[in-house]
């Protein structure tokens, strides 16, 4: 909604900003919870750990939805970890908002619950539950306009799951969750090497785990065990909240990854990098108790600390620096030239649809993308309309006479894509889906334009 109001505002390009301000905000809490619950370098450290990672650097810029959750889940988790009782109202205010933001706050829901339950603010189990029932109560009246808001124009409050919906049935509940493809089935003892392989091998934009998440979370939370003899109850308890939280986040994510290929993404999990950092700070603090006269093992930590964030920091505004993007901000370079720069072909599609006559209707297949269309397009949102539609229309001749009854004009095929999906076998087009495609295209469609070889437009057929 957020991102809406700048669009209608004619502000699209600074929708960026509000994610970036999520991140900020991330930050600017952890270094004041950890200054004012641990100690002033600690809140530093803990904001820098996080901003270390550097997929939250490209993720800040994108029109997204993760750092948002992120920032809601770690307010609701200060609050509760606070010891007033009014802070039980402000958690369910965050959770609530964290719960309008995206369907995997579930778990975070859960384990917000959980802390709430542990509260320091109530005594007993009748206080406690108090607490739970009250946060609970606050978190179903804030994200209710949102779930309303499905229960109108779907008839599902949490469509498309559980109760179905309009444009949804078992075929695509199926093609969405993939239930049986995920480590448990096909590698079981990744489940237990998961930390290390999304941390050491994982890569931004790349298969698998798809985050760069840094060293710095990973490596200095382990440390935190050496804090606990030396602090005081009220913080013991702060760090148990932060590992209950984590450890319960971490298990549905685990269970995720257990069951479904496509889940195997590390920003799934992103809610928690701001607790591994306040983690990462306490641990990074607790090494001055393995420090010898002549040797500071705190030290030495602290000179790889800051060596990795020089790197991390250093290449990222080198990226930045050697890209376009300061260009494009300072005017130097038109939106034009610089969608083009960076969309590529896809640009050229979207210019080769908006040059088709008013009332054109486009039906698109393997791509997701619309923002940039201005006649009505039908983006292919979940790749997979054309499996869908082989599956409960059947033929080619009958998906043809289908769009024909629905006022289909043109289809945009982005055959790269298409290529791709094929050639890695990932999702279950079979060789008869494949060829019932071409048939459609030979037959019911005229070829108007190749974009590039990448996309192709065509222009449905009149027919019986």
């Amino acid at each position: 909604m957020l991102y809406l109001l700048v669009v209608i505002a004619g502000l699209p390009s600074a929708a960026q900003l509000i994610h970036w301000t999520f991140a900020v905000l991330i930050a600017a809490l952890l270094a004041d919870v950890m200054a004012r619950r641990w100690n002033g370098p600690a809140g530093w450290l803990a904001a820098a750990a996080f901003l270390s990672a550097p997929t939250v650097f490209w993720l800040a810029g994108w029109a997204y939805v993760d750092l948002a959750l992120a920032f809601y889940s770690l307010a609701a988790c200060v609050a509760l970890t606070s010891d007033h009782s009014q802070t039980i109202v402000m958690a369910g205010v965050m959770c609530g908002l964290a719960m309008a933001t995206k369907y995997t706050a579930a778990p975070v829901a859960l384990a917000l619950a959980a802390l709430a339950f542990r509260s320091k603010s109530a005594r007993g189990l009748p206080g406690k539950l108090a607490n739970v029932l009250r946060f609970v109560v606050v978190t179903g009246l804030v994200a209710s306009p949102w779930y309303i808001k499905n229960w109108l124009t779907t008839g599902n409050p949490f469509y498309p799951f559980f109760f179905g919906g309009v444009f949804w049935d078992a075929w695509r509940g199926w093609w969405y969750g993939r239930w049986g493809t995920g480590l448990a089935f096909t590698a079981p003892w990744r489940l237990l090497t998961a930390p290390f392989e999304m941390t050491l091998m994982g890569i931004e934009g790349a298969p698998g785990f798809s985050v760069t998440t840094g060293p710095l979370l990973l490596a200095l939370a382990p440390f935190v065990v050496l804090a606990w003899r030396s602090v005081d109850r009220a913080r013991r308890r702060f760090i148990v909240d932060a590992l209950m939280m984590c450890g319960i986040i971490y298990a549905a994510w685990l269970a995720q990854l257990a069951g479904s290929a496509l889940l195997v993404q590390t920003r799934l999990l992103l809610p928690i990098f701001p607790l591994l950092a306040m983690l990462a700070a306490i641990g990074f603090d607790a090494l001055r108790s393995l420090d010898w006269p002549q040797l500071s093992a705190r030290r030495i930590v602290g000179a790889l600390v800051a060596l990795t964030l020089v790197l991390t920091w250093g290449g990222l505004a080198w990226d930045t620096l050697v890209s376009d993007r300061l260009q494009f901000l300072s005017g130097a370079q038109s939106q034009e030239d610089y969608l083009r720069a960076h969309l590529g072909a896809h640009d050229a599609a979207m210019q080769a649809v908006n040059a088709l006559p008013p009332g054109s209707r486009v039906v698109f297949l393997w791509e997701p993308r619309s923002f940039y269309c201005r006649v009505e397009c039908w983006p292919d949102s979940l790749l997979d309309r054309w499996w869908h539609l082989r599956r409960t229309i059947g033929s080619p001749d009958e998906i043809a006479r289908t769009w024909q009854r629905q006022g289909v004009t043109h289809v945009l095929l982005y055959r790269a894509g298409y290529l791709a999906i094929i050639q890695e076998h990932f999702d279950p087009i079979t060789a008869d889906d494949q060829t019932a495609l071409e048939a459609l295209l030979s037959q019911r469609m005229r070829l108007v334009q190749d974009v590039g070889d990448a996309y192709r437009m065509y222009a449905l057929n009149a027919g019986p």
